[in-house]
């Protein structure tokens, strides 16, 4: 007879983290993969697919952690009435703190940020020193409240599993919903194929990402074209490293024939109309 091990034990729970730690890699290497990848032809809309199915996976891999953080807060759930009311009063405490928290740094830093981003449209003196006053009035809120939790600390140990695993299940959620767009993409694409349209050049929008992630994701030309025998628009998105294909796209003059697969505005190529 084949064992069956019940959920929330020590082997499932580690069958479950290794399950996701694979998948977690596997998913980061898709996904890298169809950032860096062509972006072209029918090998580019592959590509497309490849990175939509890395959002998925991820999503899954949020989804399989958020199981296990889960399984962990069941397992060591209160028991007995005495336990469950401390524990009731406990996450109203420390509910109640944390909204005072995110209340009093929030809201002092926008008002202080406010103030100061308005001083240029200060009419009289009395408006000046009226900003600057509620700038410190701000800046004193923040210290004294600071200065409070020092004095009385309080940890987060009853909420703080919950709240995890609301942030595991939204991560999920965001990574299903957008690989299952971009998948849902490359999957209508490769059903009907791509269009050809005789087009004139309309536009050319270069998106350079910025910040800590620029050097995982490339710089991509949002390229507009204008159909002839309608009038409506026709978007191809090339990544910069694709010079081929931007070569081809001002090789073809101002009117071209464009292929290109509409869905997931993949490029295929630009014929001299």
């Amino acid at each position: 007879m084949p064992s069956i091990v019940a959920p929330g034990t020590p082997f499932s729970r580690k069958a479950i983290l290794i399950s996701g730690v694979v998948l977690l890699f596997a998913s980061f290497a898709a996904i890298l993969f169809g950032m860096q990848s062509t972006t072209v032809g029918e090998e580019g809309l592959r590509n497309h697919g490849i990175l939509g199915a890395g959002f998925i996976g991820f999503g899954v891999t949020m989804l399989l952690f958020g199981s296990v953080f889960a399984m962990d807060a069941w397992t060591s759930r209160p028991r007995g009435s005495e336990a469950v009311r401390d524990c009731a009063i406990a996450i109203l405490s420390e509910t109640g703190k944390l909204g005072a928290t995110v209340i009093i740094y929030g809201g002092c830093a926008l008002v202080a940020l406010g103030a100061l981003s308005s001083l240029d449209r200060a009419d009289s003196t009395f408006d000046v020193v009226f900003r600057l006053a509620v700038m410190a009035l701000c800046i004193a809120a923040i210290v004294l409240w600071r200065r409070r939790n020092k004095k009385h600390p309080r940890t987060y140990q009853t909420i703080g599993p919950f709240w995890l695993i609301l942030f595991m299940l939204a991560m999920a959620a965001l990574g299903a919903l957008g690989g299952s767009m971009t998948f849902s993409e490359y999957a209508a694409d490769r059903a009907s194929g791509p269009q050809t349209s005789l087009c004139w050049l309309s536009g050319v929008e270069e998106n350079r990402p910025s910040g800590r992630y620029r050097a995982l994701s490339p710089t991509t030309l949002e390229i507009e074209f204008t159909a002839l025998e309608d009038g409506t628009s026709r978007r191809v998105s090339i990544s910069e490293h694709d010079r081929t294909a931007l070569e081809e796209i001002v090789d073809s003059g101002g009117t071209c024939y464009l292929t290109y697969y509409p869905a997931s505005r993949i490029f295929v190529s630009a014929e001299p109309a």
